[in-house]
């Protein structure tokens, strides 16, 4: 089987309570089958604490936690069982994060999800731009390659290619994703041989500037207003969303100080990100390497670059209030508000589909539309 992983992928090990954040709080821990036997047969110190924190919820064993906490989770921001019982012992929810695995047709690949801060770090640390690292691990898929499947793995070389055609302006890099991901909608559950094709005809280097020289630069003209409009929508989801946790969070403080303002200023100094593009490209090749695997159909290969193109404007839009109000962008900073966004919109199915629902209900969710978001 082939085997895909982002450049950084090795390089991550927990740094436990060192983190700016912990896994530990906010999200609820399922126990897996193997661990809760092992945890049920524990006769050493946690005994008393599992007998009381283990049970059984809508068919799945979970710790009850400590107000938003992990149980186990102590006050330095270590865990318990670790300490006490070894690496060994954790469960495979524990042991995994912030790794994830997906595997269609015959190519595994791995990621570390950006919810972890060290995670975000080592991509933000990418200045070159994230690499992938493939290799066959001699295991035999035990299902058949599907054209499908062929044409999933081509897309996704197609739009990170784009991405890092830095000889095209990062708008219309974005743009041409959107353009691409579009046509494919319009036409794979009609002609599936077209749309391979399409995505075969923008393979190479040539093929990705044939693409630019159809996009005119007269549609990457802004509109301010509309911009502002679809942004404010935007922020304002997400700010109710992160006012909704109780963090204690940078994101959070932002958000707040954005809605008590009346969303005002959060597109006026979108030239002082210059020189982070770097970052955002990771971001997007992240995003895209994240979930374009997950789409079934054409409609989900667009909305998955709406999505992205959204995501993507609302960190940015938070950089802007960052570097307003403590006067720069840190990696630090960065670090927080791309792993916040991710710990809350990418590990929520409800709260990634509230973002989603109001790009529809506004009716943004078209190709004009996203092109002046961007």
């Amino acid at each position: 089987m082939q085997v895909k992983i982002p450049s950084y992928y090795k390089k991550f090990k927990c740094i436990a309570g060192k983190c700016s954040d912990t896994c530990c709080d906010g999200w609820r821990i399922i126990i897996d089958d193997k661990s809760v036997k092992k945890y049920r047969e524990h006769s050493g110190v946690l005994k008393e604490r599992f007998q009381e924190r283990l049970v059984s919820y809508n068919g799945e064993s979970i710790f009850v936690p400590d107000g938003s906490r992990c149980p186990f989770l102590n006050s330095k921001n270590t865990c318990d069982i670790y300490i006490c019982m070894g690496e060994d012992a954790l469960s495979s929810t524990c042991s995994a994060y912030p790794r994830k695995i997906s595997v269609k047709g015959n190519v595994m690949e791995a990621f570390l999800n950006l919810s972890c801060p060290e995670a975000a770090r080592l991509m933000l640390n990418e200045k070159d731009g994230i690499k992938f690292e493939k290799y066959d691990d001699g295991v035999q898929p035990e299902t058949v390659v599907s054209d499908r499947d062929i044409f999933m793995d081509m897309l996704e070389e197609v739009f990170i290619n784009i991405v890092n055609e830095k000889r095209i302006s990062w708008k219309k890099r974005l743009v041409m994703i959107l353009f691409a991901a579009d046509n494919i909608c319009s036409s794979t559950d009609k002609d599936f041989d077209v749309c391979m094709e399409f995505v075969m005809s923008l393979k190479n280097q040539n093929g990705i500037m044939e693409l630019s020289e159809l996009i005119p630069d007269s549609v990457l003209i802004e509109n301010t207003e509309i911009k502002k409009q679809i942004l404010s929508a935007l922020l304002n989801v997400y700010g109710a969303i992160c006012i909704g946790r109780n963090h204690d969070s940078m994101s959070v403080d932002l958000m707040r100080e954005y809605l008590e303002n009346e969303n005002t200023g959060f597109t006026d100094n979108e030239d002082i990100l210059e020189g982070y593009n770097y970052q955002y490209e990771n971001y997007v090749t992240y995003f895209i390497f994240r979930h374009l695997k997950e789409c079934v159909t054409g409609r989900d290969i667009f909305e998955m670059a709406v999505m992205m193109c959204a995501s993507y404007s609302i960190i940015k839009a938070m950089d802007v209030m960052c570097i307003r109000r403590y006067g720069e962008l840190s990696l630090e900073n960065q670090v927080e508000i791309m792993h916040y966004y991710s710990k809350i919109v990418e590990h929520s199915d409800k709260d990634y589909n509230r973002i989603m629902d109001i790009i529809r209900d506004c009716g943004f969710d078209t190709m004009a539309y996203m092109v002046q978001l961007t």
